[in-house]
């Protein structure tokens, strides 16, 4: 049980039995700059590569260990992976799709991922946006990838300030030359939890990601292994954006 679990970790015990008595100072060995960029820690012990690297060889010792983020195994959403990819497989129909969860305040995240869809159901990720930054970077970085990756259809979530996204990325896609992509905004009125739960089995067998996905996509990676069935998830863009 995750109750069991924390006495693996000093800071997990003390946690438990002496809730209010400590301090926890969390240095995590990868650090984000003020315009999103990553940066080691203590880049003489460990450089930004080489971190890189102990993360894709065990990203579960990594979050707990380096990035200082325990969480037991146990009641883990993806606890089994994602199946990956070197080539995309040819089938008798391919649509290049998006799907984009705009962000609800200034604290969330922007998750726009593009993918292609098979006649057979599997979804092949080849590009994703997933930052916290403002509508000012979201707007164009999205139109822009939009195009670059030739989507023909793109569907992004219209609570909230969700409309004003998606007419802002339209304008940006037309003006980028492209007239033929169709953009359709569309209310999501389940609860956020419930989606994510009721569809993770299926994502697992259905979504393929590109080898070295953990790599090129860190942030989004670690938001997606590390989501839980329960308790609290601080970001759940990406676990969402999964599902579609």
């Amino acid at each position: 049980s995750s109750h069991d679990t924390a006495f693996y970790f000093l800071c997990g015990y003390l946690q438990e039995i002496e809730p209010d008595e400590w301090e926890i100072l969390s240095l995590p060995c990868i650090t984000t700059d003020s315009e999103g960029n990553e940066q080691p820690l203590w880049e003489h012990k460990h450089t930004l590569a080489e971190l890189y690297k102990i993360r894709a060889a065990n990203s579960y010792v990594f979050d707990t260990q380096y990035m200082q983020n325990p969480k037991p195994i146990e009641g883990l959403m993806y606890s089994q992976g994602f199946k990956e990819y070197d080539k995309i497989p040819i089938a008798k129909r391919m649509t290049r799709k998006n799907y984009t969860d705009t962000a609800d305040t200034g604290e969330d995240y922007l998750c726009s991922i593009c993918y292609t869809e098979t006649d057979a159901g599997n979804c092949y990720v080849e590009d994703l946006l997933y930052t916290k930054k403002p509508m000012e970077y979201t707007e164009p970085a999205t139109a822009e990838m939009l195009v670059r990756n030739s989507t023909e259809i793109a569907n992004i979530e219209g609570n909230n300030g969700g409309r004003g996204f998606k007419r802002a990325v339209e304008n940006q896609v037309r003006l980028l030359g492209n007239r033929r992509m169709r953009i359709a905004a569309f209310h999501q009125s389940e609860n956020k939890a419930v989606r994510i739960f009721t569809k993770s089995a299926e994502e697992q067998n259905m979504i393929h990601f590109p080898t070295g996905w953990r790599k090129r996509w860190p942030e989004f990676a670690t938001a997606v292994i590390g989501y839980r069935k329960e308790g609290n998830n601080k970001h759940d863009g990406a676990p969402i954006v999964t599902g579609k």
